[in-house]
């Protein structure tokens, strides 16, 4: 299952944290920094 849904979902940090998406957007569009290391703060609960 792709852990990046709570991109579309929880897009609110997104607009607060897009300078690490404008850069680092390879996360995002590869899926694999969310998906392969599960991302600290999607465990914390960043929405």
């Amino acid at each position: 299952p792709i852990v990046c849904t709570w991109n579309a979902s929880s897009i609110t940090w997104d607009a607060s944290s897009i300078t690490w998406d404008a850069s680092s957007i390879t996360s995002d569009a590869s899926g694999i920094a969310c998906n392969s290391s599960s991302i600290a703060w999607d465990t914390a609960g960043i929405t």
